[in-house]
């Protein structure tokens, strides 16, 4: 269901606010905090916005303000308590491409306790984790079923980054052996550590290794495009953050 809100009916932006309540009430926050964070400052609109809300009479502009907020910050709630305003969006080329190809289970999260060195004896590397904290160091642990060259990225509420995977801020690509190794990592193999500062919640990382050497990186469209003529492989995780 697709409405336009800048000609939305009063029913309409009532259906809005009983989804935004509900999204509010899963996501741990306030109808007024939805508002303040999609009108990018705090509302003030007197002491009934709330109410005109609940009746359906806020502005139209408003409505689709705090509609296109929910849909990018919280899309993944929006569409399980209300599918009807807030439906699945297509899934886009590299997205199908994750999909179809994306290999999970070789690909994981080693947190890195601060109080120890990097360099240690492979049985004592801690256990793989789904959620690690911010500010935590952590690195992957790849096992590659090939030889090549590694590039990732990390997807955050809809949008996607470059992951660095070289050693340092100029080789933005890895080389990959068969078999596992710590990414990043240094020359001699060990974890070079990585760290969330910032954003809690779900993050999706991808790591893609191809034969051809990738020097000087290679973005999502390239990979899109020859992911079926170029022998690669697409190891997918998800790890929540949390404070």
């Amino acid at each position: 269901m697709s409405i336009d809100w800048l000609r939305s009916s009063e029913d309409q932006r009532k259906r809005l606010y009983v989804a935004t309540r509900a999204i509010a009430s899963a996501a741990n926050l306030s109808i007024d905090e939805i508002m303040d964070a999609a009108m990018g400052r705090k509302m003030l609109m007197g002491t009934d916005y709330i109410s005109n809300f609940r009746r359906g009479k806020i502005r139209r502009s408003y409505a689709k303000l705090i509609y296109e907020w929910l849909e990018r910050h919280h899309g993944e709630i929006a569409n399980r308590l209300a599918p009807d305003l807030f439906p699945l969006t297509p899934l886009t080329a590299w997205e199908q491409l994750i999909e179809a190809r994306g290999i999970e289970g070789q690909l994981n999260a080693i947190p890195i306790p601060k109080r120890m060195g990097l360099t240690r004896r492979r049985a004592n590397v801690p256990t793989p984790a789904t959620e690690l904290r911010l500010n935590q160091d952590y690195c992957f642990q790849l096992d590659s079923d090939m030889e090549g060259y590694a590039v990732g990225f990390e997807g955050y509420r809809g949008e996607w980054h470059a992951l660095p995977l070289g050693a340092d801020d100029r080789h933005p690509t890895a080389k990959i052996i068969q078999g596992r190794q710590f990414v990043p990592s240094d020359e001699r193999g060990n974890p070079i550590p990585l760290v969330e500062t910032d954003d809690i919640g779900l993050h999706q990382f991808v790591v893609v290794v191809v034969m051809a050497d990738l020097a000087g990186g290679i973005d999502i469209d390239a990979l899109t495009e020859r992911h079926a003529s170029t022998p690669m492989q697409v190891h997918s995780l998800r790890v929540r953050f949390v404070a």
